[in-house]
């Protein structure tokens, strides 16, 4: 009786955990136009700007978040960057990327932090969505390098390249320009400061080489959908074991946004059972205002957990007499009709 009594414990909490996904699924996915509505719920949204929870200052137009260091309590950077984290005590740093005014500041922050893993969602001197918004020493620089044994000197640090691949997916390298979705590069860092000796430290760069500025990733070598795409972003995050992780993209606000919602939102799916994107984002946005930048981003999470949480089991075939899979195709239609009114 007491293994019976388990077993229907368990089938209860299965229930119980079927019925918060779908409940949540289908208050977004089954109305007559669901793109539309989570562009309005998007527009709710509060920004999480409050002027008394960050100490920010201009600097040649542009806004720097003074991150404290641990090495000395009196010293401040000048990174837009701020850590943002899970309730299990992951931490992500979102960032800014580095640009000719805070590299050298940077690449402090990574030290300080002994970060092992750098996930780049744009690369260096990138087309912009506005380019009338380009400003070349704002825009993010060459500051690792590409080839095997070739150092970058930012004082007092010297990071050399230990190895790098251009890769079709998370397992395999690219055969083929086409192919590449993003270069993965072991790099050694050393602090030369001669009144910190330390031992150097292996890190390892991601540099996602398909994402547009403003825009979703592309869909592009072997991902030929967005549903595809976005997967291969979950596999780098599953690739990642550290508990401390700085990701940075253009401003460090919207593919970042989105890297960092989706991994709190799978986070949550399978550990919780339980997930609610509009709750989500007002949280990070807390840690980091403006997390998630547009209406076509914040869809796309909500697209992506629902796939994941069709394909993990938390939702049905078939929900209220309507066929899931259906569903979710609609918003991805829907998603890349209105992407493609403007590209």
């Amino acid at each position: 009786m007491r293994g019976l009594s388990c077993w229907s414990g368990l089938a209860v909490n299965i229930h119980i955990v079927v019925f918060l996904v779908e409940r949540w699924f289908l208050t977004r996915f089954l109305i007559s136009d669901s793109y539309q509505s989570l562009c309005e719920e998007f527009d709710s949204l509060q920004s999480g700007i409050n002027e008394s929870q960050t100490s920010t200052h201009r600097c040649n137009t542009s806004t720097f978040i003074k991150y404290p260091t641990s090495m000395n309590t009196s010293q401040t950077l000048k990174v837009n960057a701020q850590p943002v984290r899970r309730q299990d005590g992951k931490v992500y740093i979102a960032c800014e990327g580095p640009n000719l005014l805070t590299v050298y500041d940077f690449w402090t922050l990574v030290w300080q932090e002994r970060i092992k893993t750098i996930i780049s969602l744009n690369f260096p001197y990138e087309e912009r969505l506005h380019p009338q918004l380009y400003t070349e020493c704002q825009e993010t620089i060459q500051y690792w390098p590409v080839v095997q044994d070739e150092i970058y000197h930012f004082m007092p640090f010297k990071i050399t390249c230990i190895s790098t691949s251009l890769m079709a997916n998370s397992e395999n390298p690219a055969s083929n320009d086409e192919d590449c979705i993003y270069r993965q590069t072991q790099l050694r860092i050393r602090n030369c400061n001669p009144l910190y000796p330390e031992k150097d430290r292996i890190l390892t760069h991601f540099c996602y080489l398909r994402w547009p500025d403003g825009r979703l990733p592309l869909k592009c070598g072997k991902q030929t959908t967005l549903a595809e795409a976005a997967d291969l972003l979950l596999q780098i995050l599953h690739k990642v074991t550290d508990q401390k992780v700085l990701v940075h993209c253009h401003a460090g606000i919207g593919r970042t946004g989105v890297l960092v919602a989706m991994d709190f939102a799978m986070h949550e799916l399978k550990k919780s059972q339980f997930v609610n994107i509009q709750t989500l984002i007002q949280k990070i946005r807390q840690q980091r205002p403006r997390l998630v930048m547009n209406r076509w981003q914040y869809a796309f999470i909500n697209a992506v957990v629902a796939e994941q949480a069709y394909n993990l089991g938390y939702l049905k075939d078939r929900i209220g007499g309507h066929i899931t899979r259906q569903l979710i195709n609609k918003l991805w239609i829907n998603l890349e009709n209105d992407m493609n009114r403007y590209f």
